[in-house]
């Protein structure tokens, strides 16, 4: 009575024979699983049979369509009488889903994240169009999208983060019974790291870089990154004087990017050398009853522009992520010399590509134990004073806070 079959693109589709006509209809599941099409052929198939035979649609059948009542296949399924008397949600156009999705959210997420989500809203309009139905949009579309984001030369990392906020936002169109399918699963994805933008900052590359600060207060911005491995600026905006335990030789910084995670909030700090004598002199200036370290300095200003500047001046080529890879640097030197727990302790975290003699050593450990990497960082490498105590002692620049600055 119904047949099903896999179009030339590997999309399955139903055709079955109407009673007292010699016309084949053809309805496309615009789907490539194979398990999910056999599962939606039986219910159409009842669907056919009991239409052919006059009789009531079952409960069962009833169910599964009250659940894709918006998708395109409700659609077809209503367009050749396959329904009952259930009738179609019209669902909402794109731009109306995807602003009320965003505005939803603006409360609770950080004005970074609703940046990033307007972004992927902005290329999802600008391929399908404001007035698209979001039930009409099948996961043959999605691929197509995809496509369409290769065709325009956008990086591996900007596509990927480009089609995971997609599902992201697809997921709660299911979540609202207004889908059934999402459209955007099931595709592989790049990686949303990019390695030709990597580059490992050296010493004498930074200290040239230092030289060249027109004051202490910046010295003491690209010693953080560099040697603290702050994320810069998000991480500044927080810095107190209260943060600085002096006795301690540590400091408390606080995470906005991490706080949602528990024990995200802040994480402690070695007060590395070089950090500790900026720092000092810094303070020697600081206006009286001043609270922050950098008060001019809040998460929208651009340090971006300064640093490269600095770097020009210094006679150097300016490299790609200014901060991050100043960040990265200083983890990857870490993680030659002190186990991974305690260098996530520092910096919140360490790149998963780094092949060191610690990383192995811990894989060795996890693989000797029987758990994994990530089971023997959380739960068994306890982080030792003895290896701040060692930290401490071995300073990696040399800065003399009171050296005349270059303008």
């Amino acid at each position: 009575m119904a047949s099903l079959y896999i179009d030339k693109r590997g999309y399955y589709e139903i055709q079955y024979l109407c009673r007292n006509s010699c016309k084949r209809p053809k309805i496309r599941l615009g789907i490539k699983n194979d398990r999910e099409s056999k599962r939606i052929y039986e219910k159409i198939e009842d669907l056919i049979n009991a239409k052919n035979n006059g009789i009531t649609i079952s409960e069962e059948c009833l169910t599964w369509l009250k659940k894709i009542i918006g998708s395109k296949l409700f659609a077809d399924l209503s367009k050749f009488g396959l329904t009952g008397n259930l009738s179609q949600n019209k669902g909402k156009d794109l731009k109306t889903f995807l602003n009320e999705y965003i505005e939803t959210r603006i409360e609770s997420f950080k004005q970074s994240t609703i940046k990033n989500l307007r972004t992927a809203a902005n290329l999802l309009l600008a391929f399908f169009g404001n007035e698209k139905n979001i039930s009409e949009i099948t996961q043959a579309d999605g691929e197509i999208f995809h496509h369409y984001l290769i065709s325009k030369k956008y990086a591996p990392a900007t596509i990927s983060r480009a089609m995971r906020r997609a599902i992201t936002f697809f997921k709660f169109a299911q979540k609202s019974k207004i889908l059934l399918d999402n459209p955007f699963s099931g595709i592989k994805l790049p990686k949303q790291t990019n390695p030709d933008r990597m580059q490992f900052i050296d010493q004498a590359t930074i200290q040239k870089v230092i030289d060249h600060c027109p004051s202490t207060q910046w010295k003491l911005i690209v010693c953080l990154a560099r040697v603290g491995g702050l994320r810069i600026p998000s991480e500044l905006v927080g810095l107190t004087w209260e943060c600085i335990h002096w006795d301690k030789n540590t400091m408390t910084v606080l995470s906005p990017k991490t706080e949602h995670i528990k024990g995200g909030k802040s994480r402690e700090v070695p007060l590395f050398p070089e950090i500790r004598n900026l720092l000092q002199e810094t303070l020697k200036h600081a206006t009286d009853g001043e609270k922050m370290i950098f008060p001019k300095i809040f998460t929208v200003t651009n340090l971006r522009r300064g640093l490269t500047r600095i770097i020009e001046n210094a006679g150097l080529p300016v490299w790609e992520k200014l901060f991050q890879n100043l960040r990265a640097s200083r983890a990857t030197e870490l993680a030659n010399a002190y186990p991974a727990a305690q260098i996530k302790s520092w910096l919140g975290n360490l790149p998963d590509n780094i092949e060191t003699e610690p990383h192995k050593a811990l894989m060795d450990s996890a693989r000797i134990l029987g758990h994994s990497p990530k089971v023997s960082n959380e739960h068994y490498q306890l982080n030792l004073n003895e290896n701040l105590q060692r930290v401490l002692s071995e300073p990696c620049l040399n800065i003399d806070p009171n050296a005349a600055t270059r303008k």
